[in-house]
């Protein structure tokens, strides 16, 4: 069995809320973190969106820019390095880790290589995502809305076999991504494209954080 990622609660639910946001947009973003101390399993304490309008280009300044701000934000934050990346289909029925997405996780594979972390994509399900947030009224429990793929053998992108050995998501980050969709947080959640637009809009996300945190401390 592989390396196993271990979401904490407000990354699940940033990541998915991003996703929200922009509903028939590509997004993606990095995820923040460190292995863990029996080296079993890489810890992702957070997440820094990065666009929703230009991930289908591999190597945009956009892009770059991004990455290197997300890399030192999570280094004077304490938040650790580069541990993976995410991605959401611009189209609900996709499935799939496209060629711009890919080119993207290989930058922040070879971030996360260097530092010694077998780095992960994962890919947001529409779908799921969807059933995730169908009763959010009632802060029901949904699916895990995220799939992991990793580097085989011949550096390609794979979807890995065991999901539920890949991927641990606690039951209140599931249910807080319906809480907090019905609370209205994705507008709060700040992407770099957005921060391009306005300078004024902060993409390191402190509001969003407080009501993130704030909507799973009520669900604990």
């Amino acid at each position: 069995m592989g390396v196993e990622y271990r979401l904490a609660d407000k990354a699940y639910v940033k990541m998915l809320l991003h996703a929200l946001k922009h509903p028939t947009r590509a997004v993606c973003g990095v995820l923040l973190g460190s292995p863990a101390e029996d080296g079993a399993a890489v810890v992702v304490t957070d997440v820094v969106p990065m666009l929703h309008a230009a991930t289908s280009g591999c190597a945009t300044p956009s892009v770059e820019i991004a990455l290197e701000h997300a890399a030192t934000h999570a280094s004077s934050s304490g938040a650790g390095t580069l541990v993976g990346y995410y991605h959401g289909n611009e189209l609900a029925g996709d499935e799939t880790l496209g060629h711009g997405a890919r080119k993207i996780a290989d930058a922040v594979a070879a971030v996360a290589r260097e530092r010694g972390v077998d780095a992960r994509a994962l890919l947001i399900s529409a779908e799921k995502l969807a059933a995730a947030t169908a009763n959010n009224a009632d802060a029901s429990i949904g699916p895990v809305a995220v799939a992991a793929f990793k580097r085989g053998g011949g550096g390609g992108w794979e979807r890995v076999g065991d999901q539920e050995g890949a991927l641990r998501v606690s039951a209140v980050a599931r249910a807080g991504v319906a809480r907090c969709h019905a609370a209205g947080v994705a507008a709060a959640i700040v992407d770099f494209d957005d921060h391009f637009d306005d300078v004024a809009a902060d993409w390191r996300n402190v509001a969003a954080d407080d009501a993130v945190e704030r909507a799973l401390t009520e669900l604990s």
